[in-house]
């Protein structure tokens, strides 16, 4: 029996998301060593480790898996910015509440 389990299933329109968050800190002794190689390189090793651990079983469930990954010097990893910038468009298309005006990314 795996009891693992994301953060977070989020259902947009007629896509589903698996999504699992980490706040990695790119100069803790595990990290450091790949952070020096460019940035956000911990951010994207963090989101390797989760796409191992995690997208079968999300693809399995029919939805789309993102390793929600932010640096603790305020970076934000590729696939979360990705996931922000697919949930505004969302919102500025179906929601009558938001507006992309208003939006600050």
């Amino acid at each position: 029996q795996d009891r693992r389990r994301t953060d977070i299933f989020a259902v947009l329109g007629p896509k589903s998301y698996h999504i699992d968050v980490r706040v990695t800190h790119p100069t803790s002794i595990s990290y450091v060593e790949t952070a020096c190689q460019g940035p956000l390189r911990a951010a994207e090793a963090a989101a390797q480790e989760k796409k191992r651990r995690y997208a079968t079983m999300a693809h399995a469930d029919g939805a789309e898996f993102v390793p929600f990954i932010v640096e603790t010097f305020g970076g934000f990893g590729k696939d979360a910015h990705t996931f922000i910038a697919d949930l505004a468009r969302f919102a500025a298309t179906t929601s009558q509440v938001w507006s992309a005006a208003q939006d600050s990314w």
